[in-house]
């Protein structure tokens, strides 16, 4: 009975031992190259960060970097990036200070004079934000809405296995709120 119960504990520690090696040996990417990911898609110099941190973290069970950083701009980013492939799960912004392309910073309402932005243009900042054009995005929606006193533009869109959801001022064309995540999260 004693040498059924000493076997037993030694098997369990040995495949112990041997999923911690196998993790260990794994071509996981370091949380110096999640970072480095993380930059690069929201095309910024770790120079201009005024805030960092890098993570690792379990999501769905699968190892994570959840990566954060602040720019001196003041826009905060935070990304989940998968510590095997060095994929990017899922990521947001919040872009207070996003100026859409041909407007000045405070400047508001849109070049017909109407003081607000059209859904049409809501859609087009946030294609443009994805960096896609309305042909590639698939359940396009946008609505407006009302939202803290203000009135804004609520959308949502699916592309590449991942959707997308944003929140844009009606007045200004700022994006408000950002968010892309992967499709099976």
């Amino acid at each position: 009975m004693k040498k059924r119960i000493a076997l037993g504990t030694a098997v369990t520690l040995g495949a112990l031992v041997l999923a911690t090696s196998i993790h260990a040996f794994a071509a996981d990417i370091s949380g110096d190259r999640a970072k480095k990911i993380a930059l690069e898609h929201a095309k910024t110099k770790e120079s201009d960060l005024v805030f960092s941190k890098v993570e690792q973290d379990y999501d769905d069970r699968r190892l994570v970097y959840e990566v954060e950083f602040v720019t001196s701009g003041g826009t905060e980013y935070d990304y989940e990036i998968e510590a095997a492939t060095g994929n990017i799960v899922a990521y947001d912004h919040d872009a207070e200070y996003y100026v859409p392309a041909g407007k000045e910073a405070g400047v508001s309402g849109t070049a017909s004079g109407s003081g607000q932005i059209s859904e049409a243009e809501a859609k087009k900042i946030a294609l443009d934000q994805a960096g896609i054009a309305e042909s590639q995005a698939s359940h396009l929606s946008v609505r407006q809405d009302r939202d803290d006193g203000r009135t804004v533009y609520e959308g949502k869109f699916f592309y590449n296995e991942m959707e997308y959801e944003f929140e844009i001022d009606a007045q200004t064309g700022t994006i408000l709120e950002w968010d892309a995540e992967s499709i099976y999260d």
